[in-house]
C-alpha cells in the first residue's frame, strides 16, 4: 500500500492505444557495456505511441540476468506521459514497450527518448545506466 502511495502515476488513467495510423521508422542504436540497445521504430495511433526498446546481449554476459530484473523507465519531455506496458525476453534479447500519450507528432525530428534504468519498480533504487536516442 505504502509502496503505492509514493509512486503518483499509478493514479493517472491509463491510456490504451486506440486507431493504429502508421510506423514511424527510428533505426537508432548504440552499444553500451558490451550491450546492444536499440529504438527500431515507433507505432503511431490516434490518441498514443507505443515504443519498443530492444536490448541484445552476448549470451556470455554476466549482466543478462540482471537485465531481465531492471526497469527502464522513458522520458520524452514533460508534455507526455510515458508508461511501460509490456516487455519480455528470450535467450539474450530482451525488450520492453512503452505507451506515451498523447501521440508522439509524426515527424520526430529532434524528439529525445531517454531512458533511466531502475532495480525495482516505480523509480526505485537507481542503477548508473542511462541512454538517450535523439531523432
Amino acid at each position: 500500500m505504502f509502496g503505492l502511495l509514493m509512486n503518483e502515476s499509478v493514479f493517472r488513467p491509463v491510456v490504451e492505444p486506440e486507431g493504429f495510423r502508421k510506423f514511424i521508422p527510428v533505426l537508432l542504436s548504440q552499444e553500451l557495456g558490451g550491450e546492444l540497445y536499440t529504438l527500431a521504430s515507433v507505432r503511431q495511433y490516434v490518441n498514443a505511441s507505443a515504443v519498443t526498446l530492444h536490448i541484445d546481449a552476448s549470451e556470455a554476459s554476466p549482466s543478462l540476468e540482471m537485465h531481465i530484473r531492471t526497469f527502464y523507465e522513458l522520458k520524452v519531455g514533460a508534455d507526455y506521459d510515458c508508461r511501460r506496458s509490456d516487455g519480455g525476453s528470450s535467450g539474450s534479447h530482451l525488450f520492453q514497450e512503452y505507451i506515451v500519450s498523447p501521440a508522439l507528432p509524426d515527424d520526430l525530428t529532434g524528439v529525445t527518448f531517454h531512458f533511466n534504468a531502475y532495480a525495482k519498480p516505480f523509480k526505485i533504487e537507481p542503477i548508473e545506466k542511462t541512454f538517450s536516442f535523439t531523432v
